[in-house]
C-alpha cells in the first residue's frame, strides 16, 4: 500500500517531497501490523492451527469466533489493501495512458513501451488476488 501510494503521490500527483511522509510511512507499516498482532495475543487465542501457528482451532472457542479473529486480522486488511492498491494502479495507468496520448512529441516506441510498464504495474494487485482468493474462500467456507 505505501509503495502504490507513493506511485500514485508522484506520477498522478506530482508530488516531490514524499520524505514528508515517513512518519505516516513507519505508522502505516509498523504500528498497524503490530497492533493487529498484538490484540490476538493478550486475548490468548494464537496457537497451533493445522500446520502452522495462528489463531488457534483447536475447539477452545467457537468456529465463528475463530473465523472472525482471522478475518479481522488478516483477510480483510489484505482485501481492504488489494482494493486500494488496484485503485492506485489504475488512476496511475488512466494519468499515464491520458499524458502519453496527448504528448505528440513522443515517438510511438518509447509511448508503447512506457504503457507496457504501467500495464505491467496494474498486475501486482491481479497476482494478490489470484494468490489469497480460494484460501480466503476456503476460510470463508
Amino acid at each position: 500500500m505505501a509503495i502504490s501510494w507513493s506511485l500514485t503521490q508522484s506520477v498522478v500527483y506530482g508530488v516531490t517531497d514524499l520524505d514528508a511522509y515517513s512518519k505516516w510511512y513507519y505508522f502505516a507499516i509498523f504500528a498497524i501490523p503490530a497492533l493487529l498482532s498484538i490484540v490476538p495475543a493478550v486475548s490468548g487465542v494464537y496457537g497451533v492451527s493445522g500446520f502452522y501457528c495462528w489463531i488457534q482451532d483447536d475447539g477452545s472457542q467457537s468456529r465463528v469466533s475463530v473465523l472472525v479473529w482471522r478475518l479481522c486480522l488478516f483477510y480483510i486488511p489484505l482485501w481492504l489493501s488489494t482494493i486500494y492498491n488496484f485503485v492506485n494502479y489504475i488512476r496511475i495507468w488512466r494519468f499515464v495512458k491520458e499524458y502519453f496520448s496527448k504528448e505528440e512529441e513522443n515517438d510511438d516506441i518509447a509511448t508503447k513501451k512506457q504503457l507496457s510498464i504501467i500495464k505491467k504495474l496494474t498486475l501486482y494487485p491481479l497476482i494478490m488476488v489470484v494468490c489469497y482468493l480460494f484460501a480466503t474462500i476456503n476460510k470463508i467456507y
